[in-house]
């Protein structure tokens, strides 16, 4: 039997680089209206983040997990507002032949954070806190909604059962934002699960190039 090596600094940065060149290339898929691609992106994050008892992440590999500062674009959510929180993404109307049509858009840097605005965190931290609250007052953090997408519905693996509370959040049952025009109203269906991931990619994204802890990628202009 052959015996097993550790993988060399060079053969882990060179995986790295790999992830966040797919971890980009799903971004700009997924904005220029390939939503699915949410479900790529998760797969990329848990590669790169994710440690288990039997896996280890790829940043964890690279000693960076633990001592890189990653960017919250959420900031401090205020549990005392009864209304559902989404601060990862916001609401947006497109006009269409059949109308307009109501969804949910990723935040990117634009997003209404409170007077304390961006925020670096410890992987802990900004792993598992709250951001998002539905109607129901059920809470999520950004490890449930990537392990989610990555592990139950398609991103690389179909789990054949579903987790009742998360999967009537991808049906939007219980965010509770309606839209109307003063007569009728209306829930928006819009899966809000999907770009809450564009964000957490583009958070991740973030960190790494603005630290350039990927050989040969430049700091965003």
């Amino acid at each position: 039997m052959t015996p097993k090596r550790s993988r060399t600094p060079r053969e882990l940065e060179s995986l790295l680089a790999e992830q966040v060149e797919w971890l980009e290339s799903s971004a700009q898929l997924f904005d220029a209206g390939r939503r699915h691609e949410a479900k790529r992106l998760a797969v990329t994050i848990r590669v790169l983040l994710h440690d288990t008892s039997l896996s280890k992440s790829l940043l964890s590999q690279l000693d960076l997990k633990d001592r890189l500062l990653f960017l919250d674009t959420a900031g401090p959510v205020n549990r005392r507002n009864l209304l559902p929180l989404t601060p990862l993404i916001s609401f947006r109307m497109t006009q269409t032949e059949d109308g307009p049509i109501p969804s949910y858009e990723p935040v990117f840097l634009e997003g209404p954070r409170p007077e304390s605005g961006l925020r670096a965190l410890p992987f802990g931290d900004w792993w598992t806190m709250m951001v998002l609250r539905d109607a129901a007052m059920e809470e999520y953090s950004r490890r449930d909604l990537v392990l989610y997408l990555a592990n139950k519905v398609g991103g690389a693996h179909v789990d054949p059962e579903t987790q009742d509370r998360l999967a009537a959040l991808a049906q939007s049952e219980t965010v509770g934002f309606s839209v109307g025009d003063g007569r009728t109203e209306r829930r928006i269906e819009d899966d809000p699960i999907l770009p809450y991931l564009r964000q957490i990619a583009f958070e991740v994204t973030e960190v790494l190039r603005v630290r350039q802890w990927v050989p040969g990628m430049a700091p965003r202009a």
